[in-house]
């Protein structure tokens, strides 16, 4: 009777090792598999980094720009202005002779 108890909890002990040796496995693969997604959301965070990097340059490039298109915009307005006094004058002395 003893014997067949020990056999028994053998039985068991041998079972739940099995189960305790799958469990381990998948453990593992799990960890493996955490690891890879680690890996692939710092590289994915490291793109997003760059991406950043560069749309802020972008704006300040974009800002450059236009500053300076609002520059040549002013320069030409003031152009326009310039040759629409010089054009009124020219026009007016022509008139008074």
């Amino acid at each position: 009777m003893i014997n067949r108890l020990m056999e028994e909890k053998a039985a068991k002990v041998g079972s739940l090792q099995e189960v305790l040796k799958e469990e381990e496995k998948t453990s593992m693969g799990l960890k493996v598999a955490l690891a890879s997604e680690e890996e692939k959301r710092k590289k994915i965070e490291g793109k997003v980094s760059e991406l950043e990097r560069q749309v802020s340059r972008h704006i300040l490039e974009a800002k450059a720009q236009a500053i300076e298109e609002f520059k040549i915009f002013s320069e030409i307005r003031d152009l326009n202005i310039q040759f629409s006094k010089e054009a009124f004058q020219k026009g007016f002395e022509l008139y008074e002779d």
